[in-house]
Parts: C-alpha cells; structure tokens; sequence
C-alpha cells in the first residue's frame, strides 16, 4: 500500500513539473529579425542595379499579392519606371525605420524610399511606407503592402513621452524599465526620450524642466498632457492605459518628409513637412521641437544601460509658418554624434504657462546617419 501511494505521488510531481515547462515556455523573449539584411538591403542593391528596361531584381522583393493603398505590383513597377522617364540613373535610397515580428511568415515595418536626381541630388520623390507588411513565402520575405484595397486610411499619431532623470537617480530604474518595453511593445508608434538634469550625460534642458513645473525624478510627461511623478505600480500600468490611447486615435497633424543632412562637427539641418488634417486648424502657440538622442550607452561601475538620453535639442516657433512649404531646421552640433544616434521631431501647442495642456500633437523620427 504504502509502494502505490509513493508511486502516485511521484507520479503527481511529474505531472506538476511537466506542466510547469509548457507554462513557462509561453515566454519566451520576442522573436527578432533582421529585415534590413533580409529584405531591404537586397532592395537597395536591387535598385542600384535598376534601369527601365530591367526592374526584375526591384520586383522580386514584392510580393504577387501586394496592395498598398489601392497600389497593386504592377502599379508600383510602372511608378518605378516612370522616375527613369524623369532622369537618367534616378538614384534610390531604401531606409528600414522600425519593424516588429508577428509569427513566423508575417512582420509589419515602416520603411522610407528616397528617390533623388544623380547629379544634383534634387528629391524627386520621397514616400514612407507606414504599416507595410513582410509576408514569408518559400522561405522568403516579401513586400506584401498595408493590405488596404483603397485609398488613405486615416493616419494615427506617434506617443511621445518625455522623461527627467539623472545618473544614479535611485527610483527611476523601474521607470527607465517601463519605457523601454513600451518602446519595444510598440516599436512603430512610440518614442521616448530622457532628458538628464545635471551630471555627465545632463541635456541642457532646464527650460523644459522650468516650464513643467520644476518636478521631483523621475517624472514623464505624456503627449505634453500628463504629468506622471514616481515609480508607483499606478503610474507605470497608466503609461501603457495612455499611450495605447494615444496610438490608437487619428493624427490631427500629419509629419512627413523628414530629411536632414549632417555636417561632421559642425550642425544637422533638416527639414520636415508639416500639414494639419483639417481646414482651420489654429497654430497658435505652435511649436516644432526636435532633439538628436543617444539610444544607448552604459556607465558606472558596474556599468548601467541607459538609454534614449537627449544630446542635442532645439525648437522654433511655427504658429506663423505657412505650413504648406517644409519647414526647416537645423542643430549645431559639434564633436562626432554615436552610431545609434536618433532625430526625433515632434509638433507641439505650447502655452505660456504648464497646465497639463501642452499637447503633442504628432512625432517622427529617423536614424541618423553620420555619411548624410
């Protein structure tokens, strides 16, 4: 009696364990991909190999079934071969901005093409493609399009969350935390960034701190409409409450075409298009903001990551534009910028004084790249 009830409780661990491991294999750390080596580096080699004649190279990456915007493959090849009618050897650049892995045979990226004329480097065009899907076939990804069989969908718009901090600051780990997987949850329609108040990475961003209100660390402002202060359990689960309200809800001011050129030692200048969604939209205390930012980089002993730490910024008031043109900008910057440094631009209402009430109304960025 006592041999058969030790070899069902025996048995009953087993179990346990066993169930235990299919438990914890529901976790595993998201599945990354390297789209850029994949896809949109052999797109880039393609297109330098293109002419009018022979776009085949161009035209395997898309898929037989692609749709983007009512756009089927055919109708983005004879695109394609019409810019060849525009200039002789129409030079493209392909950039990969962000992707995020679905399954096994399905991702979803942003992507930009720039296409320019070879000797004077005139734009002659320049197109985001936003919600473009990567679909596997025969082991192979393909261009698949946003799956949209008409027109433009309503454009969303970007979180931005701005955050204080300082190094060794003893109660932002867990915030640090919480924006880093906010950004990593939703890699294509989330920037953060962190300005540093004082110490070896300190931002120079006083007037920023000034205007929301002089707040104890760490303190994120969310869309410039929320003021969240602490690490509380509260204030990290509202960070997602928030932001995925903000990214589900339409853009009232779209950005586009931003474009810069960096000049080693010296400034970035760049440029961004502008453009409210609807006929009199009030631009009063309107401002465009923009900030080059460190992705990453450790210090200390032993060495902390930190992250999305703002090196540059700088702002101008545009409630007086004509937001029909581009608008352009520009960041003296002297020194070489890191490898992973990003620009971020975001259009913003500021009034005169902080009363949760300085909403961002959209944002972009983009890599830079220290050969531009």
């Amino acid at each position: 009696m006592k041999m058969a009830r030790s070899l069902l409780i025996l048995l009953a661990l087993v179990f346990v364990l066993a169930s235990c491991t299919r438990f914890d294999s529901k976790f595993d750390p998201p599945q990354t991909i390297d789209f850029g080596a994949l896809v949109f580096t052999p797109l880039q080699l393609a297109f330098d190999d293109a002419s009018a004649l022979d776009l085949t190279g161009v035209m395997s990456i898309y898929d037989e079934d692609y749709l983007h915007n009512g756009q089927i493959k055919s109708a983005r090849e004879n695109f394609f071969r019409s810019m060849f009618d525009e200039t002789d050897a129409p030079q493209f650049t392909v950039s990969l901005l962000a992707s995020v892995v679905e399954n096994d045979t399905l991702a979803n990226t942003n992507w930009r093409l720039q296409i320019y004329a070879p000797d004077t480097r005139i734009l002659l065009a320049d197109s985001t493609f936003t919600g473009e899907r990567l679909i596997k076939r025969d082991g192979t990804w393909k261009l698949w399009g946003n799956r949209i069989s008409c027109c433009n969908p309503p454009a969303r718009q970007r979180a931005v969350l701005e955050s204080f901090t300082f190094v060794g600051c003893p109660n932002c780990p867990p915030v640090e935390q919480a924006l880093h997987d906010l950004q990593m949850q939703y890699p294509l329609d989330v920037s953060y960034i962190e300005y540093h108040v004082g110490g070896p990475f300190d931002s120079n961003a006083l007037d920023v701190y000034a205007y929301y209100g002089y707040p104890a660390m760490p303190t994120v402002v969310v869309q410039g409409l929320n003021r969240l202060i602490g690490n509380s359990s509260e204030n990290l689960a509202l960070y997602q409450t928030l932001v995925q309200s903000i990214v589900q809800a339409n853009a009232e001011v779209l950005l586009t075409g931003l474009s810069y050129t960096y000049t080693a030692g010296v400034q970035l200048a760049g440029s961004v298009q502008v453009t409210p969604v609807n006929d009199g939209f009030d631009t009063q205390n309107l401002r465009l903001k923009y900030v080059i930012y460190e992705r990453e980089r450790d210090y200390g002993n032993p060495p902390h990551t930190y992250r999305n730490i703002v090196i540059r910024k700088g702002e101008m008031d545009i409630s007086g534009s004509n937001l029909s043109q581009p608008l352009s900008f520009s960041l003296p910057y002297q020194g070489a910028l890191p490898d992973d440094a990003h620009l971020l631009v975001w259009v913003q209402r500021q009034p005169a004084t902080f009363g949760s009430n300085a909403r961002i109304y959209n944002g972009l960025e983009v890599p830079v790249s220290q050969s531009k």
